[in-house]
């Protein structure tokens, strides 16, 4: 039967979309949701699921290794038998996983006449490319030689990018977007101020700071509550995280909730007033775009792209409990201007990350020639 939408331009999209563990996947989510709505562009999905929760991360098991081959295979049938464009892949930069990355990589391009396209969510100095050995760091700059295109999930991360990555190929950026699902009505304050974190349960997530500093602030300030939200990091077991939080002067402000997921972490958002993301890495939080889109005030670690999204002025030095005080004092300090700043964050969200300025970006650069 003929395809009803006319379709000119198929596209594979090699990743893991589906169960939604990190942020990878819910941008890969994102961009499949809204390609059903492209009349001349079809994206074909193969799930590549090495891990089903975020604590399965990394490991190595024999069941990976049949996953892999299962996703080689399903991708050559298809580029066999379909008439594919481009092949969209979101390379590791963890020294293991780069490895076979590397081998999919070169499977693909051995294959495809079109474009190979790699898909940046992960920081490439984590490679630690320049301490390698000699055939480690040829190995990937063959592999990334072979892409067309590497795309960054924000503008500010190519500045962050190490030359051997720059120099590989053509690079672009799309920034992260997602849909507008905030309450439109003004963030109000009765009470105390809600204070929220929401990440894995993770100390390179910069939680053993935060909650320093909340309790801290706890012991100073009756006007702060403070909300803890996420499952268990890579590594970290439910004992380790209820260490965290037993030994807090303050348990009774300062809550753990466990994982929030659909209209319980609305809910979470909305229930809040300042966002806090103390992240020792990242590259362009998603949980931020979230929280901009609620409306919420917003202080972060100045890593990755954060400035991209957050003012200058709202973002402390990582693991800086001093600055990460400092900012939370100051932004709460005025009611009124607490939901000033959210406003214009949520204005900035409308303007810049929305799921329809991601979705027409990537169309506009799988569509040209």
């Amino acid at each position: 039967m003929e395809n009803s939408k006319n379709i000119k331009h198929k596209v594979i999209l090699f990743t893991h979309y589906s169960p939604v563990i990190h942020g990878q996947a819910m941008m890969a989510n994102q961009l499949l949701e809204y390609s059903i709505n492209w009349n001349d562009i079809e994206i074909i999905p193969i799930n590549t699921v090495f891990a089903k929760k975020r604590t399965e991360l990394g490991g190595f098991s024999l069941g990976k290794i049949w996953m892999l081959y299962k996703c080689i295979s399903k991708i050559r049938r298809l580029l066999k038998t379909e008439s594919i464009e481009d092949v969209i892949i979101c390379p590791s930069f963890k020294y293991g996983s780069f490895l076979k990355d590397a081998l999919v990589v070169s499977a693909i391009r051995k294959l495809i006449k079109g474009r190979l396209i790699g898909w940046i969510h992960m920081d490439p100095n984590r490679l630690e490319y320049e301490h390698k050995q000699k055939w480690y760091r040829k190995l990937v700059d063959r592999t990334l030689s072979k892409f067309d295109v590497l795309v960054a999930c924000a503008p500010g991360l190519i500045n962050l990018w190490p030359e051997w990555i720059k120099n590989s190929c053509r690079v672009e950026a799309i920034a992260n977007g997602i849909p507008h699902i905030q309450k439109d009505d003004q963030m109000k304050i009765n009470g105390a101020i809600n204070v929220m974190f929401l990440s894995a349960i993770d100390e390179q997530k910069g939680l053993k700071e935060f909650l320093e500093v909340s309790d801290a602030l706890c012991d100073s300030n009756d006007k702060f509550n403070f909300n803890v939200y996420g499952g268990l990091g890579v590594g970290v077991s439910l004992e380790d995280a209820e260490n965290y939080f037993k030994s807090l002067r303050n348990g009774n402000r300062i809550i753990w909730h466990g994982p929030v997921y659909g209209e319980d972490k609305d809910e979470a958002f909305r229930a809040n007033h300042l966002f806090v993301l103390p992240s020792h890495t990242e590259q362009f939080s998603i949980a931020i775009l979230e929280a901009m889109s609620f409306g919420l005030a917003i202080t972060a670690s100045d890593v990755g792209a954060m400035s991209d999204a957050i003012d200058k002025e709202f973002l402390f030095d990582p693991q800086c409990k001093e600055s990460m005080d400092e900012k939370i004092r100051a932004i709460c300090h005025d009611k009124k201007r607490l939901i000033e700043i959210g406003e214009r964050n949520k204005s900035k969200f409308s303007n810049l990350f929305s799921a329809d300025k991601f979705s027409e970006s990537w169309r506009r650069l799988l569509v040209e020639k």
